[in-house]
């Protein structure tokens, strides 16, 4: 997902393999340390190209996430884009604003490759990478990687499960939403 939640990005209600969006065929959240990682693999209903395309819609990344308040497109050099969002997140009752400014490489293979620039970013390091391929006729396979290194305050003891529960339940929204606004009519 915000990598912050969309990267950054962006959860995953993992109730299952087979949710509201898509069919998951592979899911993980998990912790090393203070880093946190997802991979997540889904077969959505509707087409590569269009969900490459909601996904590079630089602008409207909130579309994606109800946590992304704003994403601007700073700099366009094809293949190479810098945007900012700008988020609010809430671990139980710690709620904090967050800004990202990324650095993504759209590569012709299907790849998206986002991290977030040191120094200008509320996570110390934050890395995704998105696989978008055609899975049929007006189905498409999404592969989501990403790894955050937070840079702010994750209260300990709870914290870091409520953080991974987050984190799923973000990343879920996001195909969620993904999914839908690919089946649009463009």
């Amino acid at each position: 997902m915000t990598a912050r939640r969309w990267s950054a990005g962006l959860a995953l209600a993992l109730a299952g393999p087979s949710l509201a969006a898509g069919t998951i065929t592979e899911q993980r959240i998990w912790s090393e340390g203070d880093r946190y990682l997802i991979h997540v693999e889904i077969v959505l209903d509707a087409p590569a190209d269009r969900v490459r395309a909601r996904l590079t819609d630089y602008d409207h990344l909130h579309r994606l996430s109800d946590t992304i308040r704003e994403s601007r497109l700073l700099d366009a050099d094809p293949p190479r884009y810098t945007v900012r969002l700008r988020s609010r997140g809430c671990i139980g009752i710690f709620c904090r604003d967050l800004e990202q400014v990324q650095a993504v490489t759209e590569r012709d293979d299907g790849f998206i490759l986002v991290e977030d620039l040191p120094g200008r970013s509320d996570f110390r390091a934050a890395r995704a990478v998105w696989r978008i391929s055609a899975a049929g006729t007006d189905r498409s396979r999404v592969s989501y990687s990403a790894e955050l290194l937070p840079d702010f305050w994750i209260p300990p003891l709870l914290g870091p499960p409520l953080f991974r529960d987050r984190l799923a339940r973000e990343t879920r929204q996001l195909l969620d939403n993904l999914e839908r606004l690919a089946r649009e009519t463009p």
